[in-house]
């Protein structure tokens, strides 16, 4: 796996525009087929709430006078070399990802998660795997926002790049030691705060508690936030947000939910292998939705590939609805033949899919059953064998 993605021709961007309804279509009955569903969002997925991508979130004319982009400073450093600058950045976009209400498309998915994956009979046989709660659903993101930890519960939840409602300290040995006593290493930032950020230079001034605007200062002595620069409660050194930069050696995990959602992995790729051998059972069928995940950063494109290729060597069925409108075909050609791809933005695509399912269901389950979920194979898009 890791394929670079690769921009459609005019002649399959074509195809993809011509063949979007029928796409749509099968989205939807896989969905409703499926046993469990595995959501997986990149930044194209909070853009749809208003919130920056890449590209954007740092195209600002007080970084660009500084020769400054997402990539360069998105650098721990900057914490010790220019700390305003360092608090301002993570400031303002903690302060716009609190106050961004998070887009209609999590709620769609939650409704289809509450009707057709909680608690179900694989959800439940994946709970005795796995140890956890009865969902046949994760929710995987490579977002920052937290805005999945406002729809869904903490253990369906994995946030690979951690999330900036979460601060840890700046010290990797203060953290280490933290650990090693059983202590908390990470501290929730407090419900009322808010960064108070010069709109003109994108800083952060250092101030006091008493100094910050009442509505930014609300809450403030909790956790460290008793100032625009927060501290460590335990050595006093400064909080960082807990999110994985660019460069970035001190960055601390949160290994419960990453222990969660490998625990939730093993158990499908078990109760996959378990119906393959099983004569009496059918095979368990896995519906992959990705969401507005690009070519910049792949993690989300990576595992999506990665787990369609794993349940099919379980013996499991799997399909890949692809939501991207500039790079909506598999990186993997060989996974074409098990991807449904729309070239389309992710809550336009996600509202068409809930109108055909509510449709399919309405008629139903013995339409659902029937209906056709196997990805077009597309003209424009000949398919290779995997070479072993």
């Amino acid at each position: 796996m890791g394929a670079a993605p690769s921009t459609p021709s005019d002649a399959q961007l074509a195809e993809l525009k011509e063949t979007m309804e029928e796409s749509v279509q099968r989205a939807a009955a896989a969905i409703a087929q499926a046993d469990v569903l595995l959501l997986l969002t990149g930044a194209g997925w909070s853009a749809d709430s208003g919130l920056s991508v890449y590209k954007d979130v740092a195209d600002v004319k007080a970084y660009r006078d500084r020769d400054l982009t997402y990539s360069t400073i998105c650098e721990p450093h900057w914490l010790d070399d220019d700390p305003e600058l360092f608090y301002g950045f993570w400031g303002k976009c903690f302060n716009d990802y609190r106050d961004t209400t998070e887009h209609e498309g999590y709620h769609i998915v939650k409704r289809w998660r509450d009707s057709m994956f909680d608690r179900t009979a694989t959800a439940n046989a994946l709970a005795t795997r796995h140890g956890g709660a009865a969902q046949a659903f994760y929710s995987f993101t490579s977002n920052v926002d937290a805005h999945h930890l406002r729809v869904f519960s903490e253990d369906e939840v994995r946030e690979c790049h951690g999330n900036s409602e979460t601060w840890q300290c700046s010290d990797r040995k203060c953290h280490a030691s933290s650990e090693s006593a059983g202590v908390p290493t990470r501290w929730a930032a407090p419900g009322g705060f808010r960064f108070a950020v010069d709109p003109q230079t994108q800083n952060a001034p250092d101030l006091a508690r008493a100094s910050l605007p009442a509505e930014a200062g609300a809450q403030t002595h909790a956790h460290g936030f008793d100032g625009n620069h927060p501290r460590c409660p335990r050595c006093s050194k400064r909080l960082r947000p807990s999110i994985l930069m660019f460069a970035d050696e001190s960055w601390c995990d949160d290994d419960a939910q990453k222990a969660r959602w490998a625990g939730w992995q093993r158990a499908v790729e078990e109760q996959a292998k378990a119906q393959h051998v099983d004569a009496a059972m059918t095979p368990l069928r896995v519906a992959i939705l990705e969401v507005g995940a690009g070519g910049n950063v792949t993690t989300i494109r990576r595992l999506a590939e990665d787990t369609a290729d794993t349940i099919r060597d379980c013996g499991g069925v799997v399909t890949l609805i692809r939501v991207n409108p500039d790079l909506p075909l598999a990186d993997e050609n060989s996974l074409q033949n098990v991807t449904i791809s729309l070239a389309s933005y992710g809550l336009a695509a996600l509202k068409r899919i809930d109108e055909a399912m509510v449709a399919l269901q309405f008629m139903g389950e013995t339409a659902v059953a029937a209906a056709e979920a196997t990805p077009l194979l597309l003209q424009t898009v000949p398919i290779e064998e995997d070479e072993e």
